[in-house]
């Protein structure tokens, strides 16, 4: 990866990461390995709990430090396993229910949240909508001093989202 996610989060409040979809594996993992080291809640709305965990494991990524908000598992799993460590939401076009849980899980002292992502609610909602929900994460995230870092996928027909978020956060960051 070439760019330091601790030291734009250092320099940043508020970061959108777009991500070229057939990297996204790899740099989504490189992301929250280096910011495991301190408490992190990751809003997952692309894969489930239990493939997120998997992802953690190849890549040696310290999850104990985690708590995974996970928007998609009911969406076909009825009664997913709870524990401790995951909290499961209705589905990913529940915009007032995942705002709601993300500011009750942000009270708890975490240094970072990451969102991914945002290109996946094109599929649930128009852009300007998105747009409008990603923004008041954006100011909740502000006004508990939390950092963190929006992705979105680098895909042509996301290229509309991806500017209205733009205007939202501190710095956009594409990688290739």
């Amino acid at each position: 990866m070439k760019f330091s996610i601790n030291k734009e989060l250092e320099n940043n409040d508020v970061l959108l990461i777009v991500i070229p979809s057939d990297k996204y594996h790899k740099f989504s993992s490189d992301i929250i390995k280096r910011l495991a080291e301190q408490p992190v809640c990751y809003v997952t709305l692309n894969q489930t709990a239990e493939a997120l965990k998997e992802e953690f494991k190849k890549h040696k990524v310290k999850s104990s430090n985690t708590i995974i908000l996970d928007g998609i598992t009911k969406t076909f799993r009825e009664d997913p396993e709870e524990s401790q460590s995951v909290y499961y939401m209705s589905s990913p076009s529940a915009f007032t229910e995942i705002s709601l849980t993300v500011s009750k899980f942000i009270k708890f002292g975490f240094q970072y949240l990451v969102f991914d992502n945002i290109t996946n609610l094109i599929v649930y909602s128009g852009s300007t909508q998105i747009s409008k929900f990603v923004s008041n994460l954006m100011t909740k995230t502000k006004s508990e001093k939390i950092k963190s870092v929006f992705y979105a996928l680098d895909i042509k027909e996301h290229e509309g989202l991806i500017k209205q978020c733009e205007s939202f956060v501190d710095k956009v960051i594409k990688l290739k």
